[in-house]
Parts: structure tokens; C-alpha cells; sequence
């Protein structure tokens, strides 16, 4: 995989996120919702969706035809394994989902907008992935605890 051959959609995929935020900056402030309160618990909360939803995007089975389009299938020391193209767009976007810290600056960008325009929505969906994401934390912690003794 070639840095050079992806750069140039990089630099469109940051572009086409600045102009996102610039687009939904400006809607939330014709609509007069451009800041809202928004205490510590819900600061976590949509947090950890955020983190969960990267999570899912990134590393879940149930999102592989979301990746689909954007890896190549490789085998790997006798598995089958996803790989982002090579090259283009769709190798740059492969890179990007693959990259959790990637996508979940997008992620966290949609959940934040969408908690602007549609709070109680949001704050349901934010709630269940934050308790996906305790599942996964207590998983791993259980896991841990069981090997020690």
C-alpha cells in the first residue's frame, strides 16, 4: 500500500469533512441551535457511542458489506482476511474505515450534529450504543478475571 497513491483522496476526504462541519455550523446557526447545553453524562454517553460506533464500523462482521466495497479478501497464514485496496478512492476509503480513530471522528461528527437537530432520537440511539459498549468492557474485564484464576 502506497501513501502516494491514496494521498490526493485523503486530501479530499478532509476537505469534504471541513465542509461538512462548515455546511451543519452554519444550519445550526440559522436555527438558533448553535450551542446547547449539554452536561457531563451526556459528554460521556456520546462519547462512548461514538467510540462504539467506530467500533462497529471498523472491526464488526455485521458491518462487512458496508467494507465490502473498499477491501480486497486475502489470505493470511491459512484465514481469509480483509485488506483495503491497494490504490484510488476506494483504497483510500478502505484505509480510513479500517483506521477506528478515523472513523470515529466521523462518526462523532454525525452524533453531535444529530444531537443538535434531534435530541431525543439521538440520545436513544447514543444510549444504546453506550451500552454496547459497557457489554464490551465488562467482556473483556470478565475475560481477564477468568484467566487469573
Amino acid at each position: 500500500m502506497r501513501w502516494q497513491a491514496k494521498y490526493n483522496w485523503y486530501l479530499l476526504d478532509m476537505s469534504l469533512f471541513t465542509a461538512f462541519n462548515v455546511l451543519m455550523i452554519y444550519l445550526l446557526h440559522r436555527s438558533n441551535t448553535l450551542f446547547w447545553p449539554i452536561d457531563r453524562l451526556s459528554l460521556f454517553v456520546l462519547g462512548l457511542a461514538a467510540w462504539r460506533g467506530a467500533n462497529m464500523i471498523a472491526n464488526e462482521e455485521i458491518t462487512k458489506s458496508v467494507r465490502a466495497p473498499f477491501v480486497d479478501v486475502v489470505e493470511k497464514n491459512g484465514k481469509s482476511v480483509e485488506q483495503p485496496k491497494p490504490y484510488g478512492w476506494r483504497g483510500a476509503v478502505g484505509s480510513l474505515i479500517y483506521c477506528s480513530s478515523c472513523t470515529g471522528v466521523w462518526v462523532a461528527a454525525i452524533l453531535v450534529y444529530s444531537h443538535a437537530f434531534f435530541p431525543v432520537t439521538v440520545s436513544i440511539i447514543a444510549l444504546i450504543l453506550t451500552l454496547s459498549a459497557c457489554e464490551r468492557f465488562f467482556t473483556v474485564i470478565f475475560d481477564v478475571l477468568k484467566k487469573r484464576t
